[in-house]
């Protein structure tokens, strides 16, 4: 007999409870027991989703950058020039970090934030199978086609020509900006940050100035 398939909509009633319960009661003490009653479900129907605990972290770090990705590949398919479509990804980016600046009381980004760094020590101690690499994998790909255009670029006479590990590096750059930006962002005009923001990594990855040669 085939297994019943699963109900998305529980499965995600579930990750919100855990979100829920993770921020009430930490980490550490927020069990499946708890997860299962503030979602309204049976314990033995969270371990059908969710097998262990980490599983139930991955499954929130999932359904965020999931949601995340689904959201900035729309917006980006709206933008047909490359330029503007880095443009329009990084002030998406900026967007989400000043709604979270301006909603202090939503604790959503604190809770993934947590879970990212758990999963990520545990994973580096061989104590985990997580979905890290995967994950961030799906991430990459929303930024290869706008390093497709610029195929062969030359910057400082190196020929860097891996869309892949050119998506790595701004996927790095962009997490390390946001580290310090909600730390110092009080300190500068948000509105220069973003350009800035933008000329930099621009410049950095080849993107504006061979586009500039194309317009030539």
């Amino acid at each position: 007999m085939s297994a019943m398939p699963k109900d998305h909509n529980k499965k995600k009633r579930i990750i919100k409870a855990a979100m829920d319960v993770f921020a009430r009661d930490g980490l550490q003490k927020g069990t499946v027991d708890k997860i299962a009653r503030q979602a309204g479900v049976a314990k033995g129907t969270v371990y059908e989703y969710f097998p262990s605990k980490e599983a139930i972290f991955e499954g929130v770090l999932y359904e965020f950058f999931l949601s995340v990705s689904q959201n900035m590949k729309k917006a980006l398919e709206k933008e047909s020039d490359p330029v503007q479509r880095f443009d329009t990804m990084v002030d998406l980016m900026f967007d989400q970090w000043d709604y979270i600046i301006a909603h202090p009381d939503e604790y959503e980004w604190i809770i993934l934030y947590e879970i990212f760094l758990y999963v990520l020590r545990k994973q580096r101690e061989g104590h985990s199978h997580s979905l890290l690499e995967d994950i961030t994998d799906q991430v990459f790909t929303l930024f290869e086609p706008m390093f497709e255009i610029i195929p062969g670029s030359q910057n400082h006479g190196q020929d860097i020509t891996d869309t892949k590990l050119k998506s790595y590096l701004l996927f790095s750059a962009l997490d390390g900006i946001t580290n310090y930006y909600f730390m110092l962002h009080t300190r500068y005009d948000p509105i220069k940050m973003r350009e800035i923001t933008k000329d930099f990594l621009k410049r950095g990855l080849g993107i504006e100035n061979r586009s500039r040669e194309d317009k030539s």
